[in-house]
C-alpha cells in the first residue's frame, strides 16, 4: 500500500470522527434548547457486562465503561481501556528477560434512545474508537549482548451498536445490544540485536523491521450488561 492510500485512509476516520463531534455537539445544543427545566437530567451512569454465572465486567472498554445522559432521550456512551506492565524473569540458564507493555483505548457512541414502550427503550449508537498499544521483551544473557523485540501499533475506527434498554427503575436498568466496527490500523514490529565485546563497547549488530496494515469489519454476539446511574 503506498503512502497516499494511508494518508488518505487515515483522512477518512479523522473526519469520521469529526462529523460525530458535530453531530454530538448539535444534539446536546438542540436537547438543552428545547427541554423543559423540569425534564433535564444530568446523570452519570456506571455500565457493567454480565458473563457467565452473573459475573461482572466492563461494559466497553476494560477498565471503566460511563455514559453520560445528555436529555431524557440521548447521551454520550464511553469506554476506557488501560493496561501497562514491567516484569522481570531470570531463569536458570543466566539469562535476564524483561516484558514491558502499555495498551491504550477508547472507544464511544452518541446513543439516540426511540420512544419508550412501558420500560423498554431501543437505542441506536455510533461513534469513533481509538487504540495504542505497545510491548517489548528484552533478552540479555549474562556477558554476550542483548536481543530486544518491540511492537507498536495503533488504530483508529468506528463502531455502531443497536439494542434495548428495560428499566428496573430510575436508577436501575438492563442492556441487550449487537454491535459492529470498522477499524483501521497500523503495526510495526522491530528486532534490535546487540552484541557486548568482553563485556563492553556494546553496538548495534542487526535492526529489523516489519510493518503491518490491517482493515477490520467486525460484528460482535449479543452482550447483557448493567447500567446503574448515580
Amino acid at each position: 500500500m503506498n503512502k497516499k492510500h494511508q494518508l488518505n485512509v487515515v483522512q477518512f476516520f479523522i473526519l469520521l470522527i469529526a462529523v460525530n463531534c458535530l453531530l454530538l455537539q448539535k444534539g446536546f445544543s438542540q436537547e438543552t434548547a428545547t427541554q423543559p427545566a423540569d425534564e433535564k437530567t444530568t446523570n452519570w451512569a456506571l455500565q457493567f457486562k454480565i458473563t457467565n454465572n452473573f459475573n461482572l465486567s466492563s461494559f466497553q472498554g476494560s477498565t471503566i465503561s460511563l455514559d453520560r445522559a445528555l436529555s431524557k432521550n440521548r447521551s454520550f456512551r464511553f469506554g476506557v481501556s488501560l493496561n501497562g506492565k514491567i516484569a522481570n524473569f531470570e531463569p536458570d540458564d543466566d539469562r535476564d528477560i524483561t516484558n514491558s507493555s502499555l495498551l491504550f483505548g477508547f472507544s464511544s457512541q452518541y446513543i439516540a434512545k426511540l420512544e419508550r414502550n412501558n420500560k423498554i427503550t431501543p437505542f441506536l449508537g455510533i461513534g469513533p474508537t481509538i487504540q495504542f498499544d505497545y510491548s517489548k521483551v528484552e533478552n540479555n544473557p549474562q556477558g554476550s549482548g542483548t536481543t530486544q523485540r518491540i511492537t507498536d501499533s495503533w488504530g483508529v475506527g468506528l463502531s455502531g451498536v443497536i439494542g434495548m434498554e428495560y428499566s428496573l427503575n430510575n436508577s436501575i436498568s438492563l442492556l441487550a445490544e449487537y454491535g459492529i466496527g470498522l477499524s483501521y490500523s497500523r503495526q510495526k514490529d522491530t528486532t534490535k540485536r546487540k552484541v557486548s565485546v568482553f563485556g563492553e563497547n556494546d553496538f548495534d549488530l542487526t535492526t529489523e523491521h516489519e510493518k503491518r496494515t490491517t482493515y477490520n469489519l467486525s460484528s460482535s454476539a449479543v452482550k447483557f450488561g448493567l447500567s446503574i446511574a448515580f
